[in-house]
């Protein structure tokens, strides 16, 4: 937090570590040679992983264009205890 002055950063942590382990199981084995579209078909494949904060998939839609989708939950701390907000506290 000294270093950029905030914590919004550690908002896509979560995120960018499902997408290293995605990408580390798309292209552990690959040929000798791989196209630009072939990488694209790979990336697109990523359907309901589950990663650090849920389960999440490569999507496609017409208002949103070509994402993958991440959950988003709003969680509470009180004391010891994590709940989700709007969940079964």
């Amino acid at each position: 937090m000294a270093r950029f002055n905030n914590d919004y950063q550690l908002s896509y942590a979560g995120n960018a570590y499902n997408m290293a382990m995605s990408w580390g199981r798309l292209f552990t084995i690959l040929p000798a040679a791989i196209s630009a579209v072939e990488v694209m078909e790979k990336l697109k494949s990523v359907r309901n992983q589950l990663g650090v904060g849920g389960i999440y998939s490569f999507m496609d839609s017409p208002v949103d264009g070509p994402h993958y989708h991440f959950p988003v939950q709003l969680k509470r701390i009180q004391g010891e205890s994590i709940g989700i907000v709007g969940g079964d506290d």
